[in-house]
């Protein structure tokens, strides 16, 4: 592809076109490995909704400070209970880092397995003459 392509709209078209290509990507993807795929998606969907509930959190803290800064009190005994639930979430959003990027790694080698294994087959049901053919 060269780049007065891409400036007059041809490589745009090849790139839409390209797109036609992510569901059987997609569906060799699912193929290699469902259970990491789900629950790589499950952790994703986890790791998303933690920086609101960390908000969540921070922000009862937060009210709380200032509901015993106003009425001149010690904090409420819940507050202690929010900060180690807050440093709870934090931890908890480690270790979903950590467990989503050994499940991308471990999909990776299933995927590479499964495309290798894939190509094998197809490569053992070809006869000889195929092999010896330039074309192909």
């Amino acid at each position: 592809m060269v780049a007065e392509d891409l400036n007059t709209g041809g490589g745009w078209q090849q790139r839409v076109a390209a797109l036609r290509n992510i569901p059987p990507v997609l569906r060799i993807v699912w193929e290699s490995g469902r259970a990491v795929v789900a629950l790589g998606l499950i952790l994703r969907l986890f790791a998303a909704l933690l920086p609101v509930a960390l908000l969540t959190v921070t922000k009862l803290i937060i009210d709380g400070i200032v509901l015993a800064q106003n009425l001149h009190q010690p904090v409420h005994v819940r507050f202690w209970w929010l900060v180690a639930g807050e440093f709870a979430l934090a931890i908890l959003g480690s270790v979903l880092s950590r467990l989503i990027d050994y499940l991308d790694a471990l999909l990776a080698d299933n995927y590479t397995r499964h495309v290798s294994i894939q190509v094998m087959t197809h490569a053992a049901e070809l006869d000889l003459q195929t092999y010896e053919n330039p074309l192909f």
